[in-house]
């Protein structure tokens, strides 16, 4: 009870993934374009974005809950996928060039801070085995 199946995690971290990417886009509507150029606001944009991203999976991969844990590698993958330029991908009725954008900026802006927040978190697990091992191998000598 309380757990959600794979199927349905991975939904809703596709979902979250899909609204990431359909914010990545500049909202025209929202900036003052007088003061700095298209190339500048996509960038604060997607740094900002990147930033709410790490913040959020971060969170929940440093968790003590392997639960929560899931959660966290479940949205970082979708994430990857959402992003990346192949089938695995929602099409969203966008162009391809959008796609193409998103994936470079993403690239660009993201991919290698979730790849060193992933990282974190294995080396923790390992950490974790090795000092479980070690306390099963002292346990066993001192027998």
């Amino acid at each position: 009870k309380g757990k959600l199946s794979g199927y349905v995690l991975n939904q809703i971290a596709k979902c979250v993934s899909i609204m990431y990417k359909r914010k990545w886009k500049i909202d025209e509507n929202e900036h003052d374009y007088n003061r700095c150029g298209n190339e500048e606001i996509n960038a604060w944009n997607q740094t900002h974005i990147c930033d709410n991203i790490l913040r959020h999976i971060d969170s929940l991969l440093s968790s003590n809950n392997p639960s929560v844990t899931v959660i966290g590698l479940a949205f970082a993958n979708e994430l990857i996928e959402e992003f990346s330029v192949n089938h695995a991908s929602s099409a969203l009725g966008l162009t391809w060039d959008f796609h193409i954008r998103c994936h470079r900026g993403f690239e660009q802006f993201c991919l290698h801070a979730l790849f060193l927040t992933v990282c974190k978190l294995f080396r923790k697990i390992v950490h974790d085995m090795v000092q479980l091992d070690g306390t099963a191998i002292a346990s066993s000598s001192s027998s």
